[in-house]
């Protein structure tokens, strides 16, 4: 029961504790093992199902519940590529004003970002997405 709550559609408003687990512990998109990484790794046990939920366990909360729509983002800072607003650039910043803030920098061992990132949803939609990273490259 509980498995198809938090991997399956998001619950309607109503049923409260049913949402709270799918926005913390669900992933919508690539259901409950992170099916590219288990098709990568030839694996669908639990070591595989446990490394996607330590790697992605909020994803719900912010691409589904707290994302905001954007209807324009304006580049103060930089060029981002066509993707997904990285700097166009082997390095770079970027800094960008949605309806909130976003900025990201790499450099040529470093990369990463914070704040609501803009990304582009199946359905054809711009929505922000909250998010923080650092990577070494």
């Amino acid at each position: 029961m509980i498995w198809n709550v938090i991997f399956g559609p998001r619950p309607p408003l109503w049923n409260l504790p049913a949402l709270i687990l799918w926005s913390l512990f669900g992933n919508f998109e690539d259901g409950p093992y992170g099916i590219y990484e288990a098709e990568a790794l030839g694996a669908r046990d639990w070591r595989t199902a446990w490394r996607w939920w330590n790697r992605n366990p909020l994803h719900n909360l912010w691409f589904h519940t707290l994302a905001v729509p954007l209807w324009w983002t304006l580049c103060l800072i930089g060029r981002p590529d066509d993707r997904n607003y990285w700097p166009a650039a082997n390095t770079g910043l970027i800094l960008a004003l949605n309806p909130l803030p976003y900025i990201a920098w790499r450099t040529r061992s470093w990369e990463g970002y914070f704040g609501y990132r803009p990304q582009k949803q199946k359905s054809g939609r711009k929505i922000g997405a909250f998010g923080i990273a650092l990577r070494h490259r």
